[in-house]
This record gives structure tokens, C-alpha cells and sequence, in this order.
């Protein structure tokens, strides 16, 4: 068995330090989803209220949502803005957005409307998934961020081009498979 301090930095004969040698493996975030659904498929993935979601149910959904986001235009490399409290919808969202590379920029929901569009700005978000209750926020991004594409809303609300529950049953229904999108060591998602 090697010593442990043989893992660690080393000198050089010139007395330069060594660096340890680090993996370059990745891991999409996704596959934590993905990957616990093949598992566990009928174990309990997410409670929200008085709602439970299987985690193939949790996972079924995502893929669902990724497809829809796919057909609408966001790819890898994409930034999806969220601005929303805690809920089931924000979290597949998040999923979503990783399972197709996307970069997730979630925003605190107590973030003015003026601060979640210079946060939309500054990370040209190409999409914002925004809770109906911050349609105020919604419109400032839309007026400030040339680089937006899609809005959906979480709840019924105008400034959306679809709402998420609408954008899930989108993917079911085109039926696409939309596969957890590798990533590489420098990819931000």
C-alpha cells in the first residue's frame, strides 16, 4: 500500500512543489436525478405540499421538460434563468436545464426586479422560467435583456409564452427522448 503522503504534492529536486495528480472525470448534475430513478424508481424523489413524485416520476418529468426546452430553441451552453421560490416546479426546472447542458442562474426571489435583470443581463440568459406572482420581474427582463428568447411562466400569467405545467405535457407529447447531455471538465452546467 503506498504512503499516504506519496498521493499528496510533492517537492522537485529544485525544491518547486509538485501538484498532486487530479482527476478530470465529469459528471452532468443531471445523472444524480437520472441515476437515482433507475435505482430507487418507486421510492419517494420529491415531497412538495401534500404532493409525493416518485423518482422516476421526478425523472420522467424532467426529460419531459428538457425535450419542450430542446424544441424551443435552448441548447448546451444556454443560460435559463429562475426566478421563484422554493417548489417542485423549480427544482425539475433545474434538472431540466442540466440534463440538456444548459447553465442554471437561479436568483434569490426576494431580488428586486431591477436586480434580477442585470442579473439576466450580465449572464445572457436566452431563457427565464419566472413565477407568476414576480411578473414584475418578468418584465424587466424582457425589457433589459436583448439576448431573451422564451419565458415560462410557474402559475398562469401573460408575460409567459407557456406555463410549466404546459411545457411538460409539450415534451410528453412530442414523445422525444432527450438524453442527459455530456459534459466536459470546463463546462459551467
Amino acid at each position: 500500500m503506498p504512503d499516504a503522503h506519496a498521493l499528496g504534492p510533492r517537492l522537485a529536486a529544485d525544491g518547486s512543489v509538485i501538484p498532486a495528480p487530479m482527476t478530470r472525470r465529469v459528471m452532468n448534475l443531471a445523472d444524480l436525478l437520472h441515476g437515482t430513478a433507475r435505482r430507487l424508481p418507486d421510492r419517494p424523489g420529491l415531497v412538495w405540499r401534500d404532493t409525493i413524485w416518485s423518482w422516476r416520476e421526478m425523472a420522467d418529468r424532467v426529460k419531459a421538460a428538457a425535450a419542450a426546452l430542446t424544441a424551443r430553441g435552448i441548447r448546451k451552453g444556454d443560460r435559463v434563468l429562475c426566478q421563484s421560490r422554493n417548489g417542485n416546479a423549480m427544482f425539475e426546472a433545474m434538472f431540466a436545464a442540466w440534463t440538456i447542458g444548459a447553465i442554471w442562474v437561479p436568483t434569490n426571489f426576494r431580488n428586486t426586479p431591477q436586480e434580477v435583470a442585470y442579473i439576466a443581463r450580465a449572464a445572457r440568459a436566452k431563457a427565464m422560467i419566472c413565477e407568476s406572482i414576480f411578473a414584475g420581474h418578468a418584465a424587466a427582463v424582457k425589457e433589459s435583456d436583448p439576448d431573451l428568447a422564451l419565458t415560462i411562466s410557474i402559475g398562469d400569467a401573460d408575460f409567459a409564452a407557456v406555463e410549466w405545467e404546459g411545457l411538460v405535457a409539450e415534451g410528453r407529447a412530442h414523445g422525444a427522448a432527450c438524453p442527459v447531455a455530456a459534459v466536459d471538465y470546463d463546462d459551467p452546467c
